[in-house]
């Protein structure tokens, strides 16, 4: 029995294997998997935006109470900044192309870095995201107090309402393959684990073209003089590419599950025989 548990694991491997033409292997992921492996763990993708949140909470109002702790968590080029009455963002306006490449290739980097660091048992994604959402609500309980909040929230939202998630779902992806070491299950922990890290390889890589759509927003629209009426139809429109993107259910090709493999079973480990 067991031996026959080993084959139709490797059968299931082989089929889903080969499922996939591959010339439209590309597009049927973006269209169909990643949206369908998103919508599958959505409940961890909320856990890492409920984590940065929390903690975003926590720096504004640490800050509001005491400044001293806005100058531990922020540079001192930033604070001078905020000081003086001056957004940090408007050299942004000088470099576009430039700007573009280095904000897409920054947010490119910490998403991959919130699921990289998941090998840690989780506690690299953590401190990500946890950090993020700190140093998030510092700068916001920052520029409150000097008058920049409404500069701050037109020049975020436009291009945040797609990079947010985007670590969101990146940091998920770290957090299964942690989940997967501390309590790796029906499973072996080294079976389990592969299982986890291609679940977030899929979310990483997803979020690759909607960062470099991030980063080309961030870089014109953002930091633009465009009125605000635009920035925030910019913001909306966004924010709905997303939730149409992410959550409506694609209909599959025929014969095609966009499911990941199932992990294989374990190998007999003595002389058990069917």
């Amino acid at each position: 029995m067991r031996q026959l548990e080993v084959l139709v694991g490797r059968a299931h491997g082989q089929f889903y294997s080969s499922a996939v033409p591959k010339k439209e292997s590309m597009l049927l992921f973006f269209t169909e998997v990643f949206p369908h492996t998103f919508r599958k763990n959505l409940h961890v993708v909320a856990f890492s935006m409920a984590l940065f949140f929390i903690t975003a909470l926590v720096g504004y109002f640490f800050t509001l109470a005491d400044w001293e702790f806005a100058e531990m968590i922020l540079s001192p080029g930033l604070i001078e900044c905020i000081q003086n009455h001056e957004m940090w963002t408007v050299s942004l306006n000088s470099i576009k192309p430039l700007a573009s490449s280095q904000i897409a290739t920054n947010n490119i980097t910490v998403t991959i870095a919130a699921f990289a660091l998941g090998v840690f048992f989780g506690a690299g994604t953590l401190y990500i995201i946890a950090f993020n959402g700190l140093l998030f609500g510092t700068i916001l309980a920052a520029t409150y107090l000097y008058g920049l909040n409404d500069e701050l929230l037109l020049f975020v939202l436009p291009h945040g309402v797609i990079e947010l998630p985007c670590i969101f779902i990146a940091a998920a992806g770290g957090f299964i393959m942690g989940r997967a070491l501390l309590f790796p299950g029906r499973y072996s922990r080294k079976i389990e684990f592969q299982s986890a890290a291609r679940t977030g390889a899929e979310l990483v890589l997803g979020t690759a073209p909607l960062l470099l759509l991030a980063g080309l927003i961030e870089a014109y629209i953002s930091p633009s003089e465009l009125p605000v009426a635009v920035r925030l139809t910019v913001c909306v429109l966004a924010a709905l590419f997303m939730w149409i993107y992410l959550m409506r259910p694609f209909r599959s090709k025929p014969g095609v599950v966009p499911e990941a493999p199932a992990p294989p079973a374990r190998e007999p480990s003595g002389g058990a025989q069917a």
